[in-house]
């Protein structure tokens, strides 16, 4: 994998100093402003694809849950495990 960055780093895709393309750390530093809220570019990056897959694992588990698929509980979405069988 390293080995395939340095290449591409070499054909001129990746600068020195930027991570995969993606741009600086400086950058990700930068302020922009969404919806009234100041925040870092990289806290906005990391919320929008940690709510959109929370969403994403809400809807397939109501999907699941209206496809009679009882067994399943609120332990099988937020752990992804089956809750403790008791005594």
């Amino acid at each position: 994998m390293d080995r395939g960055k340095r290449k591409v780093r070499v054909a001129g895709y990746f600068p020195a100093g930027h991570r995969a393309g993606l741009g600086a750390d400086d950058d990700f530093r930068g302020e922009i402003e969404m919806l009234g809220r100041k925040m870092s570019r990289g806290v906005f990056i990391v919320n929008l694809v940690l709510c959109a897959h929370a969403a994403y694992r809400t809807q397939l588990f109501l999907y699941l849950k209206a496809c009679s698929r009882h067994e399943l509980n609120t332990m099988n979405l937020w752990g992804g495990v089956d809750a403790p069988k008791p005594g």
